[in-house]
């Protein structure tokens, strides 16, 4: 019985210094906070508008788009709030911009394969990179 409780304690010690952490709003707490759709939540709290209404909204827009009732949950604009889904799925996202009348990047919302943080390479860089790498695997192959 020991041992299992020496094998939970790097991981509760884990759990206890993200919590910490959190508590404190520094490091993971702030780099959740930078992740937010606060556009989203802008307009939300302009129309005055719950996350169980905006879900039903965007259900009622995808069954007049496709004919079929939307899946959408509360949980759903959670997640779309948190910003643990960033671009929505294409239904939820035409039945967003019925609702609210803005695009989807309007409300807060990036591209999947969009990285606006990562500059594009030049040809000048994939060159010096690849004398470097030559030059470092003659060497090896040298010793």
């Amino acid at each position: 019985m020991t041992k299992r409780c020496g094998l939970l304690a790097p991981v509760l010690t884990n759990w206890v210094s993200l919590y910490r952490l959190w508590e404190a709003g520094t490091a993971y707490g702030a780099v959740v906070a930078q992740s937010r759709n606060a556009d989203l939540a802008a307009w939300m709290a302009e129309h005055r508008m719950s996350a169980g209404e905006l879900a039903g909204a965007v259900n009622q827009a995808v069954g007049e788009l496709t004919g079929r009732p939307g899946a959408t949950s509360e949980r759903t604009v959670f997640r779309w709030l948190s910003g643990e889904n960033r671009w929505p799925q294409e239904r939820q996202r035409r039945a967003l911009e019925r609702v609210t009348g803005l695009s989807a990047t309007a409300l807060g919302f990036i591209p999947r394969g969009r990285q606006e943080s990562v500059a594009p390479v030049s040809e000048k860089d994939v060159e010096v990179r690849r004398r470097r790498f030559c030059s470092v695997a003659t060497s090896v192959l040298r010793q």
